[in-house]
C-alpha cells in the first residue's frame, strides 16, 4: 500500500480503526487525503474480508477535492497492479474505480432526486440552476408577491405594519432584500414550518412571562454571571494582593471590597427574576481616594478595568421586564406577516422552478432529506435503509462545515451514523457565515472517545457489526508547516481559544506537532507600524507619507520588506537553498476587497504582482468596459458611463481628445459637450452614429442579443485578444457576460435596464467572483490572494497583512438578526 508511506501511530489508528463510527480531527497539513486512500487501500486489500471500491460513498466539499482523491486512490491500486500486475482483484478495482462514488454532498442528493423524482412529484430530467438565474427568478417572484400584497391590502393587515416597520422609506427594497435573507438562512433547517412555529411561540409565551424566563433572557443572564463572576474572582485576587494595613488597602482596598459584593449581591439577585437582576446590576461605584501620580498605578489600572467591566451589566438590562414584554407583543404580528412572507416566497418560487424544470442547491439537499427521513419522525425511510446497506462505510471530508440539514442526510444513509467516517478540522471552519453548523463536529469530538490500543481488534468486525459508541482519531503532526510557525499558531490559539469564545478548549491535546523534517525554521516575524509620531503628530512613522490610511501604510511596508528580503538574496533553506525570488513571495488578506492596495504598493517599487482572485468579475477591465457601452447605449447621459466607454479600446478617445470635448461646454451633461464637439469632429460623429444605431436596436434585441450586436460592430473581443496580457481570459470574460445576460433572460425580461439594474444586484451581494479566472497575472510575481483561498498551499514567503481589522460586527446592527435556536430580532 502506497509506496513509501510510513504511517505515524495516530494515521495508523485512523487508517485501521473499524466497528464504529469514526471522528477523524486532522489538523492542517497533517496528511489527511493520504489516510483516507490508505483507508480504503486497506479494505480493499484486506485477506480476509476484502471489499470492492464501489463500496464506498465518499463525500467531498468541492469537485475538485472529488478528483483529486479519486486520483490518488487510482494511483494507489495503480502501485498495487505494479508490484502483482495479474491481481485480478487489483485489476477489478483499477475498473471499478473510475465510477466510484467520490462526489459532493449536491452531486449525491441530485442523484438520488433524479432516481425518485416520481416519489417528490418533480420532473426527472431538470437542471441545476446558475446562481445569477436563481438570483434572477428570485427577485422576480419576491417583486410579483410584494405586488400582489400591496393590492390585497385589505386581506393583509399585518403586512402594511411590516412594510412601515421594516421599509419606511421612498420603497421597499429593504423588505425585499429582508425576505430574501431570511429565506436563504431558513434553507438550512430540514424542517423550515415547524421552526417558524416554534419561534412564533416563543414570541407568544415571551410576551406574557418573566424576561428572565425567555430563551433570550436566560442567554443575556448567562452573560451577566460570567461578567459579575470574572469581576469578583479579580477583585478577590487584588484583594488578596494588598496589605490590610497598608497604604494601597487604604487607597483601593474599599472599592474592590465593594466590587466583591456588589457583584455576590447581583450572582443572587440573578436567581429571582430579571428586574432584581436589573436592579443590582446598577452600581453606585465608590471613588477610589487621590494618590500621587506614578504611584500604585498598577493598582489604580485594574480599578479602572474592573469598574468599566460591571457597567456591562447594567448595559445588559436596559429596560424592565414589563417594557420587554410590551416590545415583543409588538414584535409578534410584525415577525408573524414576515414569516407569512416568506413562506408564501418559498412556495412560490418552487413552483416557478418546476414550471421551469430547475433546481438549486439547497432543492437538492431538502429533496434528498424528503426521501430518506420521515417528515414526522426524522427517522429513516426504507428508501434510506436501502441506500445504507450498499456502502461498506460512508467517508465525509470538512465535516466541521455540514449544516443540520446535511447531518441528518448523512444519518439516514449511515445506519444511524454508525457507518460514518467523519474527516475535519473545527479550527479551519469557515462557513458558518453560509450556516455550516461546527458545534455537530464539536459534538462528536467531546463524546466520540479515544482510539486505544487495544481498540482496534475490531478491525476484524464484518460488516453489520457496528456498534454506536464512536471513536477519535486526533491527526495533530503538520507535514506542511516548519515548527516555528506551529509553535506560533500553537501560542495564539491557546490564548485566544476556548469553549466560550471559540467552542473549544485549545488545549496540548490539540496541539499541532511539527512532522519529521519539518522541526524549527526561521522564526515568525510580528511587526507593528506605528503611524504616530514620538510627539502626538498625525506623520507616520518609519518614512512614510503623512495621513495616509493604515491599510496604505502596511503595504508599502509589505513591498519594502519584500524588497529588502529579494534584494538582500535570501535564502530558502528547505529548498536546496537557494536564492528566493518574488514567486516565492505571497500576501495572504483576510477579504479581497483592499488587494489592489497591496498591488499598487509593489508595484510603485518595481515589484511585480499579480491578483489571482482578488478582481471580483464585473470589477475586471474589459466587464467593465462592455458594461459601460450597454449603460451609454440605455442611457447616453451617464456622464461616468459615456467617459469609460469613449476611453475604451472600442473607441479610444484620447485624454486630450475628451478635455477639448468637455471644454465645448464645461457645464451640463457631457453627452451635450460631445454632441456639440461632432460637428467639427468626424471620430465624434463616428461614434454617436453608432450609438443611435445600437438605441435603436436594442429594445427589440434585448439585452443578450445587444451584447452580440455591440461584439460584433465594435469588435471588442478581438480587442481585448490582442492585448499583451491575458488575452485569451479576457476575451473568456466577455463571453462570460454573455452567459449572465442569458441567465438574466430566464426571468422573461430581457431589456437593457433589466439587465443592467440585474448586474448591479449582482455586484451588491458579491456575486460573479466565480467568473475569475485562477490566475490572472504573469509570472515570477508577488501573488494576493485571501488567506481562504490559499488553504492547502504552501509558501516560502508569507505575509498575513490587514490583521489590524477589528471583528466585523455589521450583523449585529442589521434591523433583523437570525439565530438558528434563538429566532429573529427585529
Amino acid at each position: 500500500m502506497g509506496g513509501n508511506f510510513s504511517p505515524t501511530p495516530e494515521q495508523r489508528e485512523a487508517i485501521d480503526a473499524r466497528g464504529s463510527a469514526l471522528l477523524i480531527s486532522a489538523g492542517a497539513g497533517s496528511g489527511k487525503t493520504r489516510v483516507l486512500t490508505e483507508r480504503l487501500m486497506s479494505y480493499l486489500t484486506d485477506e480476509r474480508a476484502p471489499c470492492d471500491v464501489d463500496d464506498f460513498l465518499i463525500i467531498t466539499y468541492t469537485r475538485a477535492a472529488a478528483g483529486e482523491l479519486r486520483g490518488r486512490i487510482i494511483s494507489a491500486i495503480s502501485e498495487q497492479l505494479r508490484a502483482d500486475p495479474k491481481n485480478r482483484r487489483m485489476r477489478r478495482q483499477s475498473v471499478l474505480a473510475h465510477r466510484a462514488e467520490i462526489d459532493t454532498i449536491h452531486s449525491f442528493c441530485g442523484r438520488i432526486a433524479r432516481e425518485n423524482a416520481h416519489a417528490l412529484g418533480i420532473s426527472p430530467d431538470f437542471r441545476i440552476a446558475e446562481e445569477s438565474e436563481c438570483a434572477a427568478i428570485k427577485t422576480a417572484v419576491a417583486e410579483r408577491l410584494l405586488d400582489a400584497r400591496y393590492e390585497r391590502l385589505d386581506e393583509y393587515k399585518s403586512f402594511s405594519r411590516l412594510v412601515d416597520t421594516i421599509s419606511p422609506g421612498r420603497d421597499d427594497a429593504r423588505l425585499a432584500e429582508l425576505m430574501l435573507d431570511l429565506y436563504g438562512k431558513l434553507r438550512s433547517h430540514y424542517d423550515e414550518e415547524r421552526w417558524i412555529a416554534r419561534r412564533l411561540e416563543d414570541l407568544r409565551l415571551g410576551a406574557s412571562s418573566d424576561a428572565a424566563d425567555t430563551a433570550w433572557g436566560r442567554l443575556i443572564l448567562k452573560k451577566a454571571r460570567q461578567i459579575a463572576g470574572y469581576w469578583s474572582a479579580r477583585a478577590l485576587l487584588v484583594l488578596d494582593g494588598l496589605d490590610p494595613g497598608g497604604e494601597e488597602y487604604r487607597l483601593f482596598g474599599a472599592c474592590f471590597e465593594y466590587a466583591r459584593s456588589g457583584t455576590d449581591a447581583f450572582l443572587a439577585a440573578s436567581q429571582r427574576g430579571w428586574d432584581d437582576a436589573a436592579a443590582a446590576a446598577r452600581f453606585a461605584f465608590p471613588r477610589a481616594k487621590p494618590c500621587k501620580k506614578g504611584l500604585f498605578d498598577d493598582i489604580k489600572s485594574e480599578w479602572e478595568r474592573c469598574r468599566a467591566g460591571l457597567r456591562e451589566l447594567a448595559e445588559l438590562f436596559p429596560a424592565s421586564s414589563e417594557e420587554i414584554s410590551e416590545d415583543i407583543s409588538a414584535v409578534y404580528p410584525v415577525t408573524e406577516a414576515l414569516f407569512e412572507l416568506v413562506t408564501d416566497f418559498s412556495a412560490e418560487y418552487l413552483n416557478e422552478k418546476r414550471r421551469r424544470r430547475i433546481a438549486d442547491f439547497s432543492d437538492l439537499e431538502h429533496f434528498a432529506l424528503k426521501l430518506l427521513c420521515d417528515a414526522e419522525t426524522g427517522s429513516p425511510t426504507e428508501l434510506a435503509a436501502e441506500i445504507s446497506a450498499r456502502y461498506r462505510e460512508i467517508m465525509v471530508d470538512e465535516y466541521q462545515d455540514v449544516s443540520a440539514i446535511q447531518e441528518r442526510i448523512f444519518g439516514a444513509v449511515s445506519r444511524g451514523g454508525r457507518k460514518l467516517v467523519a474527516v475535519g478540522d473545527v479550527r479551519q471552519s469557515i462557513y458558518r457565515f453560509r450556516l455550516a453548523e461546527p458545534s455537530i463536529f464539536l459534538e462528536k469530538y467531546r463524546s466520540f472517545r479515544d482510539i486505544l490500543p487495544d481498540s482496534v481488534e475490531a478491525r476484524d468486525s464484518g460488516p453489520g457489526s457496528e456498534n454506536a459508541q464512536g471513536r477519535r482519531a486526533i491527526l495533530s503532526r503538520s507535514f506542511r508547516s516548519r515548527g516555528s510557525i506551529i509553535d506560533a499558531v500553537n501560542h495564539v490559539f491557546s490564548l485566544v481559544m476556548s469553549e466560550e469564545f471559540g467552542e473549544l478548549d485549545y488545549t496540548e491535546r490539540e496541539y499541532l506537532t511539527p512532522g519529521p523534517d519539518k522541526d524549527g525554521g526561521p522564526p515568525v516575524e510580528l511587526d507593528i507600524i506605528s503611524l504616530v509620531t514620538d510627539d502626538g503628530g498625525e506623520e507616520a512613522a518609519d518614512g512614510y507619507a503623512p495621513k495616509l490610511d493604515k491599510r496604505e501604510c502596511e503595504a508599502r511596508f509589505i513591498a519594502a520588506r519584500a524588497k529588502e528580503l529579494i534584494a538582500s538574496g535570501f535564502i530558502l533553506p528547505f529548498d536546496g537553498g537557494r536564492r528566493a525570488n518574488y514567486s516565492d513571495v505571497v500576501i495572504l488578506l483576510r477579504v479581497k476587497k483592499h488587494a489592489r492596495i497591496y498591488r499598487d504598493a509593489l508595484r510603485e517599487l518595481g515589484i511585480p504582482a499579480e491578483l489571482p482572485e482578488a478582481e471580483a468579475f464585473f470589477d475586471r477591465p474589459e466587464v467593465e468596459t462592455a458594461l459601460a457601452l450597454l449603460s451609454v447605449i440605455d442611457n447616453p447621459r451617464d456622464d461616468i458611463a459615456l467617459i469609460a466607454a469613449l476611453r475604451s479600446p472600442a473607441y479610444a478617445f484620447t485624454p486630450d481628445e475628451l478635455a477639448e470635448i468637455r471644454l465645448r461646454r464645461p457645464d451640463g451633461d457631457f453627452y451635450d459637450a460631445l454632441i456639440l464637439y461632432a460637428d467639427s469632429d468626424e471620430k465624434s460623429r463616428r461614434f454617436l452614429t453608432e450609438l443611435e444605431d445600437f438605441r435603436a436596436l436594442a429594445p427589440e434585441l434585448g439585452a443578450e442579443r445587444t451584447l452580440w450586436l455591440l461584439y460584433n460592430r465594435t469588435e471588442l473581443p478581438a480587442l481585448v485578444s490582442a492585448e499583451t496580457v491575458n488575452g485569451a481570459e479576457r476575451r473568456a470574460g466577455l463571453m462570460r457576460l454573455i452567459e449572465y445576460a442569458r441567465g438574466a433572460a430566464a426571468t422573461g425580461r430581457v431589456s437593457l435596464f433589466d439587465f443592467l439594474r440585474f448586474v448591479r444586484k449582482l455586484r451588491e451581494h458579491n456575486a460573479g467572483t466565480d467568473a475569475a479566472p485562477a490566475s490572472y497575472g504573469g509570472t515570477g510575481a508577488v501573488r494576493i490572494m485571501t488567506a481562504h483561498k490559499s488553504k492547502g498551499l504552501e509558501f516560502p514567503i508569507v505575509f498575513l497583512a490587514d490583521m489590524s481589522r477589528q471583528f466585523n460586527f455589521t450583523d449585529s446592527r442589521e434591523k433583523l438578526l437570525f439565530h438558528r435556536e434563538l429566532g429573529v430580532g427585529p
